[in-house]
């Protein structure tokens, strides 16, 4: 039973990172007044994204990087049963991850070794942090969140 309130609670995560990725695309950075000007109004649902400000060419509804990295990193965790920053690190390198302009800079700092990619994360840390890191949170019940203060 309580097993499958969390695999309900892993789900449900990982389908908000989705649908809030592929919205947010649709937007991401326009100010509130060129939204109105680009879509004619205020968006409350998917539409097919403009972006101009983005070397992608993105699909209706599709995730971008962040999602990408966060299913990268639960699949990593649930196949590993922790989190295991070499295998991150390794499906990272297999496959070029569309919407993130850090691969090549990220591949580049690997060749080197594990400093580098600490030095690389340190600069190239955004926005989307947080999202991709939802899978850690997720494998830490919630009695386990009381004994990290």
């Amino acid at each position: 039973m309580l097993w499958s309130l969390i695999e309900k609670r892993a789900v449900a995560c990982i389908q908000a990172v989705a649908v809030g990725d592929a919205m947010g695309k649709m937007t991401e950075g326009y100010w509130p007044e060129e939204i109105l000007q680009n879509y004619g109004e205020q968006l409350q649902g998917f539409r097919q994204p403009l972006q101009p400000k983005s070397g992608f060419s993105w699909g209706y509804a599709e995730v971008t990087d962040d999602t990408r990295f966060t299913l990268l990193i639960a699949e990593s965790i649930t196949e590993k049963s922790c989190v295991d920053k070499q295998d991150i690190i390794q499906r990272i390198l297999k496959t070029k991850i569309k919407g993130w302009p850090g691969w090549e800079d990220f591949y580049n700092a690997a060749q080197v070794g594990e400093d580098k990619i600490t030095d690389f994360a340190r600069w190239r840390d955004r926005n989307g942090a947080p999202i991709r890191v939802s899978p850690i949170g997720i494998i830490n019940r919630p009695k386990n969140l009381e004994k990290n203060h």
